[in-house]
């Protein structure tokens, strides 16, 4: 059934063509194949990546205020970069397609802190090793430097948690 559409479309088309451009009815308009996608495009991707910074900016706030000295203030700072990675992704975006995106609210729900930290760190290296990914799969080089810087900061990351959960033993 499809089909049949897509003839008398084009047959529609076709008669509207020759009326509008009589001098042009010979030439055909170009019709270009379907492009079939078998990744998320670079804007989708954008938008994933700002979703989960502003859950793990939210997710580490909720977690300095369940600790104090040292581990908070840790815990904030890693808060204030992952705020940071969203406002950068958020501004490629905007370059990329004049919008702004606003990630949807969240509510993280933690249990017991060293539970939070053991998935947060491994969170974190699997952050890093999907802005890599992302680095090597996009065409757009200014992206790609964002993408690696992040990827970097991820990493630390994962180091600094690393770190908090050995001296909570």
């Amino acid at each position: 059934m499809e089909r049949d559409n897509d003839q008398f479309d084009r047959a529609k088309f076709d008669a509207v063509w020759r009326r509008v451009m009589p001098e042009m009815a010979d030439a055909v308009p170009e019709q270009k194949p379907a492009v079939k996608r078998t990744e998320p495009d670079e804007n989708e991707r954008l938008r994933a990546f700002m979703d989960d910074e502003s859950c793990d900016a939210q997710l580490y706030c909720l977690l300095a205020n369940k600790c104090s000295g040292n581990a908070r203030q840790t815990l904030m700072r890693i808060s204030c970069d992952e705020r940071h990675h969203l406002k950068k992704l958020r501004a490629k975006y905007f370059i990329r397609t004049g919008e702004t995106y606003t990630p949807p609210s969240t509510c993280p729900l933690i249990c017991a802190v060293p539970d939070a930290l053991r998935r947060k760190y491994s969170d974190e290296k699997a952050g890093a090793a999907a802005y890599r990914a992302a680095a090597g799969a996009t065409p757009d080089a200014d992206l790609k430097d964002t993408y690696l810087a992040l990827s970097e900061d991820e990493a630390r990351h994962a180091g600094i948690i690393g770190c908090l959960i050995e001296n909570m033993f």
